[in-house]
C-alpha cells in the first residue's frame, strides 16, 4: 500500500528526534491521533518497517540582509516563509517588482540595491509575522484549541469562510 500522509502538529520539541524509525512514527500517531477518523488511523497503521517517513520541523528564518553585492534574493528565498502565509508565488512577484523600481529609480546601483534590501526586508517580516498568526489559528496548540476550530470551520458556509480568507490574505498582501 503506498501512501502519502502530511500533518502539520505544532510542538514545543523538535519531533524529529522522537520519530527516527517507522514504527516509533507508526506507534506515535496511533497514540497521539487515536480520535482521528477510522480511515486515517487505518493508514497509521499500515506504516511498517519498510515505510518512509519523513519528519520536519516548521521553521521561519530571518535573515540579516538579502541583497549581497550584485545578488538579490527574492521570493521565498528573501522572505522563508511557510507554507501558512498564504503567499505563494506572489511574493517572488511582489520582491520583484521592488527590485526592478529601485533599480530603475535613477538612483546607484549600490544606493537602489540598499533601499531594495530595507524593503524586502521589511515585507518579509510581514509575511512572517501573517504565517504566525496563521499558525494559532490553523494549528490549535491544545486537542480543545484543534478542536473548535475544526468544529467552527467545517459549520462555517463556504461563501462565509472563503470571504474571510481573502479579506485576511489580501489585507497581507497589500501590508507586504
Amino acid at each position: 500500500m503506498n501512501s502519502c500522509l502530511r500533518g502539520y502538529r505544532p510542538v514545543p520539541y523538535d519531533l524529529r528526534c522522537r520519530l527516527d524509525s517507522p514504527s516509533r512514527a507508526r506507534d506515535f500517531f496511533a497514540r497521539e491521533y487515536a480520535h482521528f477518523h477510522p480511515t486515517v488511523r487505518s493508514l497509521f497503521s499500515a506504516i511498517d518497517t519498510g515505510s518512509f517517513v519523513f519528519v520536519d520541523t516548521i521553521t521561519m528564518i530571518r535573515l540579516p540582509r538579502v541583497i549581497a553585492g550584485r545578488v538579490a534574493l527574492l521570493g521565498d528565498a528573501a522572505a522563508c516563509p511557510t507554507f501558512l502565509s498564504g503567499m505563494r508565488s506572489s511574493f517572488a512577484m511582489l520582491s520583484a517588482e521592488s527590485l526592478a523600481a529601485h533599480l530603475t529609480s535613477g538612483k546607484p546601483i549600490a544606493a537602489a540595491l540598499a533601499d531594495d534590501n530595507v524593503d524586502v526586508l521589511a515585507r518579509a517580516a510581514g509575511v512572517q509575522q501573517s504565517a504566525q498568526r496563521m499558525q494559532k489559528i490553523v494549528l490549535g496548540q491544545s486537542r480543545l484549541d484543534t478542536t473548535v476550530c475544526d468544529s467552527v470551520l467545517a459549520a462555517a458556509p463556504v461563501g462565509w469562510l472563503l470571504g474571510h480568507a481573502k479579506k485576511f490574505y489580501g489585507s497581507q498582501a497589500n501590508a507586504a
